[in-house]
């Protein structure tokens, strides 16, 4: 296996007059390693996620389809059962557990789960699938997952701003009605 090794670096800056008037300098400080553990958390959740999206174990929204530029629609169940069966059957462990539903009512358990990762332009297609549940319908696991958006069959879907889609990277937009950034091809 090759990798590259990459170092980043996120800084916070404020003068020493500020530290030295005080509490309001401790203030600071401690305010500063809040946002610098924040950023950290950030960077290293692009990075892997940038990393993530280059692999070639590819699964695209139809057999039809055999690359990105030739993507022409969303997210179906029967690709999220595809891709299941394929995890499946190559043993892939479940990444979070069964949760037993929580006391709030109009809650409801659910199975253990893989996660899907997305951009938050991605809410509109998974809440059009049959049988999502919203965050808010799924007992006790918002505190594991702060994005986690929801549940569908047996996905965990967290959707940040911090994943970046691939603008204008599908095919033209044609008569599809989805969105494309540059007027021409499917983000």
């Amino acid at each position: 296996m090759t990798a590259t090794m990459y170092e980043f670096e996120e800084s916070y800056a404020f003068s020493s007059q500020q530290i030295e008037l005080g509490e309001y300098g401790k203030f600071l400080m401690g305010e500063a390693k809040g946002n610098l553990s924040d950023l950290a958390l950030q960077t290293r959740e692009e990075y892997g996620f940038s990393q993530w999206i280059t692999g070639d174990n590819v699964l695209f929204n139809s057999d039809a389809i055999t690359s990105r530029g030739t993507v022409n629609g969303g997210l179906t169940l029967g690709r999220l059962d595809r891709a299941l069966r394929i995890l499946k059957a190559n043993r892939a462990p479940f990444i979070n557990e069964a949760t037993t539903g929580a006391l709030q009512q109009g809650t409801v358990p659910v199975a253990p789960r893989y996660v899907i990762f997305g951009h938050t332009d991605l809410e509109a297609d998974f809440r059009g699938l049959a049988g999502y549940k919203e965050a808010a319908e799924v007992g006790g696991i918002k505190e594991k997952l702060p994005h986690h958006h929801g549940t569908i069959r047996n996905f965990d879907v967290v959707l940040s701003p911090h994943f970046k889609p691939l603008l204008a990277a599908g095919a033209a937009v044609g008569a599809t009605g989805m969105r494309a950034s540059n007027g021409v091809n499917i983000d």
